[in-house]
């Protein structure tokens, strides 16, 4: 098989090879960090993100070449746009975003250099497994609250509307499969009790309408679906991953779960992201001011080791691919596809 990760990550160029084992050393320090105190030191992020912009250029000037450190920079600009989607979208805080960026610039990403590309693949396959992982133990663990919590949430005004607009959704699509399926059965029938219907006329009604009712069904399946999906994560973090927390033990990071009002005026907002350190100025001053007594943080899933476990499964990639044919042909196909 052709090299599928120009630059490949795992070449014997003793800069990469350093980045490689230095990336790998600090993410399980990150991992354990996350793990442990639902934080990530700073000095750990940066270390990873100038050593290896560092590498990058010592590998450009060594091999006479711009390209090294031009994949470096465009990996990293490429990681901080994905970030700060996810940053402002909710699902990230700093210490992930960081993370990413300096991934961004160990892997690189330009004409040829796939690493990046594949490690997102990667990462978003082993991140919804991990996180969907996390989310069930902590349900085995109180599964009665998670189904109160569950109950509570379908009875909010606001949400019983929506039900009914996805009940309508759903009855629609269950109608259209119904048609579709009895069209097709109809078709069959004919064929059997007749041969006057046209044999190409009959393929086409019959592969559209067989296709129509397995779309019809997919996505009465997939309605559903999500649906539970979501109010089973909801559910998790509104009963189980939230909790008290007095101002002076805040961190940067910490996402509150709804606006801090004082007086009627909002002093945090929650759609911001993760608090910064005038925000925890702000709420230690209030605190001791005796204006507010504790904060409702957000308990947020540790999802370091999903950088670490996708960064390893990338290089066995690397190096096996060629003796696993069968891996060798999926990744290719799916390089393929973007």
């Amino acid at each position: 098989m052709e090299q599928i990760i120009a630059y490949s990550i795992t070449k014997s160029n003793s800069a990469y090879l350093i980045m490689n084992t230095l990336t790998i050393v600090l993410l399980t320090l990150a991992s354990l960090m996350d793990t442990k105190k639902r934080e990530v030191a700073d000095w750990l992020n940066y270390s990873l993100l100038f050593f290896a912009l560092f590498l990058r250029a010592a590998i450009s000037l060594v091999d006479s070449s711009f390209l090294p450190i031009i994949e470096g920079v465009t990996g990293g600009i490429i990681a901080f746009l994905i970030s700060l989607a996810l940053m402002y979208s909710g699902q990230w805080g700093g210490g992930d975003s960081k993370t990413m960026i300096a991934l961004g610039i160990v892997l690189g990403f330009g004409w040829g250099n796939l690493s990046l590309l594949l490690f997102l693949i990667i990462f978003l396959l082993i991140s919804a497994i991990y996180g969907l992982m996390w989310i069930l133990v902590i349900f085995l663990s109180h599964p009665r609250r998670v189904l109160n919590q569950a109950a509570l949430i379908l009875k909010k005004r606001k949400f019983l509307r929506r039900i009914k607009m996805l009940k309508l959704i759903s009855r629609s699509v269950a109608f259209l499969f119904l048609g579709s399926t009895l069209t097709l059965a109809a078709l069959i029938i004919m064929a059997r009790l007749s041969s006057a219907l046209p044999f190409t006329a009959y393929n086409i009604l019959l592969s559209y309408t067989s296709m129509a009712s397995m779309f019809f069904f997919l996505a009465f399946i997939t309605i559903w679906l999500v649906f539970f999906s979501w109010l089973f994560t909801k559910s998790v973090e509104e009963r189980l991953m939230t909790r008290m927390i007095n101002p002076h033990n805040l961190v940067e990071g910490d996402w509150v779960v709804s606006d801090i009002h004082v007086k009627g005026r909002v002093v945090v907002r929650a759609d911001k992201g993760g608090i910064d350190r005038n925000d925890i100025e702000k709420l230690v001053r209030l605190s001791d001011k005796g204006s507010i007594r504790t904060v409702k943080v957000k308990i947020g899933i540790p999802f370091l080791p999903s950088f670490l476990f996708s960064f390893l499964i990338l290089i066995f990639i690397d190096c096996y691919a060629d003796k696993i044919p069968l891996l060798s042909v999926l990744i290719q196909h799916l390089l393929h596809l973007f």
